[in-house]
C-alpha cells in the first residue's frame, strides 16, 4: 500500500495547480517567464512526490529536490532524473540569478527568452503528463 492516499492527491492537486499557472502569454515580460519557469517546476515536483508516494517510496527519501532527483533516478532511470534536474537548475536560476535574463543566452532578447523558456515548460509539461497520468489511473482504481 502507498504510503498515503491522501498525500498522493494533495500533491497531485497541488501539481495541478502549479502547472496550470505556468503559462507565459505572448506579451510576457522578464518577470512573468521566470515565474512561469517556478510553476513548472513546482507542478513537476508535487507530481513526482506524487507519483514516488503511490510506488512505496517513503517520505523520509523524497523530502528535498535532490532526493527527490535521486529517486526518480532509481525508479524511471537516469534520463528522467536529467529532465527533472534540468527544469530544476532553469528554476534556480530564474528565482535566484537576476543577471539571467541579461547574460548569455538571452542578452536582454525577450522574445529570445519566452522562446526558449516555453520549449523547455512544454517538455516539463509533457513529463508532468506523464507521471499524473500514471497517479489519476492509480486513483482511480482504488
Amino acid at each position: 500500500m502507498p504510503t498515503s492516499f491522501e498525500e498522493i492527491e494533495e500533491r497531485l492537486r497541488l501539481a495541478e495547480g502549479f502547472m496550470a499557472t505556468a503559462v507565459i502569454p505572448p506579451n510576457a515580460t522578464e518577470g512573468e517567464v521566470r515565474n512561469a519557469v517556478s510553476r513548472a517546476y513546482y507542478g513537476l515536483m508535487h507530481i513526482c512526490h506524487s507519483w514516488l508516494a503511490m510506488n512505496n517510496v517513503p517520505q523520509g527519501r523524497r523530502r528535498g529536490h535532490g532526493e527527490v532527483q535521486e529517486e526518480i533516478g532509481k525508479q524511471c532511470g537516469e534520463e528522467f532524473k536529467a529532465r527533472l534536474r534540468d527544469i530544476y537548475r532553469l528554476r534556480e536560476d530564474a528565482d535566484y540569478r537576476p543577471q539571467m535574463f541579461t547574460s548569455r543566452p538571452y542578452f536582454a532578447d525577450i522574445a529570445k527568452f519566452r522562446a526558449v523558456v516555453s520549449t523547455r515548460i512544454a517538455s516539463a509539461r509533457a513529463e508532468f503528463d506523464s507521471y499524473a497520468n500514471e497517479v489519476k489511473q492509480f486513483l482511480e482504481s482504488k
